[in-house]
């Protein structure tokens, strides 16, 4: 039995791990393009009302891996028969996807990373209560509670249910 255990822990590793590339490989490539934008680019797009998450692809399609992987990822998290590796795997996972990026920070590649952290939450119920009172307070110190979206406050108020607060 241990070897099922393993077997299925390396796996949802593994697919942590695919996760953790698809974030890095999309952010360096959005930042790529990024860069790669002239000013008189950056310029006329402001005045011609161009609507780069829209007409970008790329940005669509990384949200949409996202939540395809998330989804996958969720149900081989379940499957794990030690609460404490499925913890373990959660929080790792909770990890790549859920991570502040300040205002000030963002460029378009970190808009959508912004936009794809509440597809954490089904993650979230496998996390260990004082993990998820960190990610908690680390998230609500990062985007303070009033100037939250609706998807922001949706993901708090998820959050704040698993904590029964």
């Amino acid at each position: 039995m241990p070897t099922e255990t393993s077997a299925a822990l390396r796996a949802v590793l593994d697919q942590i791990d695919t996760l953790a590339r698809y974030y890095q490989d999309y952010s360096a490539e959005s930042a790529r393009l990024e860069h790669q934008a002239t000013g008189l680019q950056r310029i006329g797009a402001i005045f011609s009302g161009s609507k780069r998450f829209s007409d970008d692809s790329m940005h669509t399609k990384f949200y949409e891996g996202v939540q395809a992987r998330v989804t996958a990822l969720e149900a081989s998290i379940a499957a794990l028969p030690d609460r404490a590796e499925a913890a373990q795997a959660a929080e790792q996972a909770v990890a790549v996807i859920l991570d502040p990026i300040p205002e000030e920070e963002r460029d378009v590649g970190g808009w959508m990373r912004f936009a794809a952290e509440p597809l954490c939450q089904p993650l979230l119920a496998h996390l260990k209560r004082d993990t998820l009172q960190a990610v908690y307070d680390r998230y609500n110190l990062v985007y303070p509670k009033r100037l939250q979206f609706p998807t922001q406050v949706k993901l708090r108020k998820a959050m704040e249910k698993l904590l029964k607060k």
